[in-house]
């Protein structure tokens, strides 16, 4: 209802954030559906795939405290999303390694202490 008046007083920009939240199927397509005509420009926070790939002309990404546009859609988002988590897991699994060593060496020390203990 507020959304209908506000595209009743004609904008020309809209802030939205999570526009989809509680709002069933059909309230959704008619969002989607009145996004996709609206004339102004719309600047839109949202998780809702179907209503992103439906009313988004550019896409901006927010990463490690920047804003910046984003070239590609939702699919090359996903590809850029997947290999960052994967540089991420590669990272930890080369901190993991660089301290496997000391972890020896205090599970070393502390077998070494339990078999001296049990003689």
């Amino acid at each position: 209802m507020a959304l209908a008046l506000v595209a009743w007083q004609k904008p020309n920009l809209l802030l939205l954030d999570e526009p989809t939240n509680h709002l069933d199927l059909e309230m959704r397509e008619a969002l989607t559906q009145a996004l996709a005509s609206f004339e102004g420009t719309v600047i839109l926070v949202s998780h809702d795939r179907h209503l992103l790939r439906a009313t988004v002309d550019e896409f901006w990404k927010v990463a490690d405290n920047r804003v910046e546009p984003f070239d590609g859609d939702l699919e090359d988002y996903r590809v850029w999303l997947k290999a960052r988590l994967e540089e991420s897991r590669r990272d930890s699994r080369r901190k993991g390694r660089a301290a496997e060593p000391a972890t020896q060496r205090r599970q070393s020390r502390s077998t070494q202490g339990v078999t001296q203990s049990s003689r």
